[in-house]
């Protein structure tokens, strides 16, 4: 159970910082897209 639990916490972290860069990746694109 304490494994399970360590496995969820690790995916929510990952899922965290992946939506993160991903949304900052967006936020770059749509900029660069305005600015052409």
């Amino acid at each position: 159970m304490a494994r399970r639990g360590v496995s969820v916490i690790t995916y929510k972290i990952l899922t965290l910082s992946i939506g993160r860069s991903y949304s900052f990746l967006l936020t770059i694109c749509s900029s660069l897209i305005i600015s052409i």
